[in-house]
Order: structure tokens, then C-alpha cells, then sequence
């Protein structure tokens, strides 16, 4: 894996963005203001035309490198291109509009530096604000530990446990399994960690240390796209739901989903052509 830069560095923080510039700046600070302070923040503009390039050279770090897609190819090739020229020993994520809590990276590399080569990711729990509403917090406290944290093949592959931006990946991990698959524009979080769970342990953090935002736009809030984007991730994995017998229970979730979105006769058909 080729590096631009020749330091080292203990953790790249790849950050991809599109035409976010309104929420931008809460996450790039969320980062700067971080107590750990070994690290890079790669920005890759996947094809703005916001002032995105103008906004980012405007803030005066060196820590930060801004990488520019001429086109906008998605969120997963984006990722990649930022794997692919970063030069940290422990690979993280941020998106465009989430926040990291002060003291996130520094909890996630002090248990990655104690932890054997086995271990292949360390992430963190996370927490979705809803104002009036309360919050949504992820994974769910009434998960015991040992299905969240360890080898979780099984778990990590029943449902998407992982938020990408409490991820800090092992470099070693990518060379091995691969980076994120860039035919998935929705999802492709979840397919990465089925990869890794399957060859390395996986390690919580067992500490709310981002706050996601579903706002307008956003990949997480589309409901629709995330039903067509687990029928492709059943598609690709078909043979391993069957193995652990998750497969009919998997379709079962998907439909009762369709049901609350008006979308049964238009999701039934699709799950047809996944099963046959």
C-alpha cells in the first residue's frame, strides 16, 4: 500500500466529503480538538462544488492533507483513496457530519497499542441525537458485551454493530481483507467488518464517544436505499446466512421494514431474485 507522505504517524484519519460544507466544520473540529494528537486528517473532496477546497484552505493546520476527486464516485471510493495514501499504523474514519467526543482516539489507540496482531479493530459506541426525542444509543446497551467485542463473525454478520466513524482499523487488516467495496453505495461499512470479523478479533470500547446526526441528505437517513443495500448485502453473503441459519430471519426484517415504508410488493420481488 503506497503512502504520498513519508512521516509517520500513528493514526490517518480519513474524512470523505460531498457538498457538506454546512456540517463540515463541527466535524473537522471535532477531530482538530482531539486530546491525542499523533495523527493526519485526510479530507477527500469526492467531487464538491460548494467552496469545499476554499473552506479547507482556509484552516490553518498542518495535520490536515485535502485530496480532490475530480468526480463524485461515492463514499466507499473516497475511503480508499484516502487508505491508499495515508501513512498511520492504525487507520481511522470520520464523516462529514458526525462529532467526535474529545477523548475518542485516544481510549481507541491506548487499547489497539495493548492489543495482540489478532486484533484487527477497535471501535466505540455511539449516540444519535434526536432533540425532544431522546437519543438513540449504538449498539445497544442491552447487548452483553461478549456479543459485541472479540470474535463476532456471527454477530457482525446477523446486523451492522459499527458506525464508520468510531472504526480505528489495523493497517495490516486492508492488506489482508481488502479495502471498502466500492460497488456498494450504501452499506459498504457493514460488508468491510464482515471481512475483518472473519479473520480478526473485533474490540468495543464500551464508551459513547460520537454523536452522529441524521440530517437531510445524509447516507444513514434513507430508509429506502438501506432496505435495497441489505438485499445486496444478502446477495453477496447468501451462503454464509445459511450456514448460521440467519437468512430466513434476515428476510423476515427486511419485509416487516417494507410494511412501515409502503414498499412490500416492491421489496418482495427484489428478495425473490436475492433468493433465487
Amino acid at each position: 500500500m503506497e503512502n504520498i507522505y513519508a512521516d509517520p504517524v500513528k493514526v490517518s484519519v480519513i474524512l470523505p466529503t460531498y457538498n457538506r460544507i454546512h456540517t463540515l466544520k463541527r466535524s473537522i473540529i471535532s477531530v482538530l480538538n482531539q486530546g491525542f494528537t499523533d495523527y493526519e486528517l485526510l479530507i477527500i473532496d469526492d467531487g464538491s462544488t460548494d467552496g469545499t477546497k476554499e473552506f479547507i484552505a482556509d484552516i490553518m493546520d498542518e495535520r490536515i492533507h485535502y485530496i480532490k476527486s475530480p468526480v463524485n464516485r461515492g463514499a466507499a471510493n473516497a475511503r480508499n483513496i484516502g487508505i491508499r495514501a495515508s501513512k498511520g499504523k492504525y487507520i481511522a474514519f470520520q464523516d462529514s457530519d458526525d462529532e467526535w467526543l474529545p477523548d475518542k482516539l485516544e481510549k481507541q489507540v491506548v487499547v489497539m497499542d495493548e492489543a495482540d496482531m489478532l486484533t484487527g479493530m477497535v471501535y466505540t459506541r455511539l449516540f444519535y441525537d434526536l432533540g425532544d426525542k431522546g437519543r438513540i444509543e449504538y449498539p445497544p446497551e442491552s447487548m452483553s458485551l461478549d456479543q459485541k467485542s472479540g470474535y463476532i463473525y456471527e454477530q457482525i454478520l446477523h446486523r451492522n454493530l459499527v458506525g464508520t466513524p468510531t472504526m480505528l482499523i489495523r493497517r495490516e487488516c486492508f492488506n489482508k481483507v481488502g479495502m471498502f467495496n466500492t460497488q456498494l453505495r450504501k452499506l459498504e461499512d457493514w460488508e468491510l467488518c464482515i471481512r475483518i470479523a472473519k479473520d480478526y478479533k473485533i474490540i468495543l470500547v464500551d464508551e459513547l464517544l460520537l454523536k452522529a446526526y441524521l440530517t437531510p441528505g445524509s447516507l444513514s437517513s434513507d430508509t429506502v436505499s438501506n432496505v435495497q443495500a441489505t438485499l445486496s448485502m444478502l446477495k453477496i453473503y447468501k451462503e454464509e446466512y445459511i450456514k448460521y441459519n440467519l437468512l430466513e430471519e434476515k428476510v423476515n426484517e427486511i419485509k416487516a421494514h417494507a410494511l412501515k415504508i409502503n414498499k412490500a410488493d416492491e421489496v418482495n420481488k427484489l428478495i425473490e431474485t436475492v433468493l433465487l
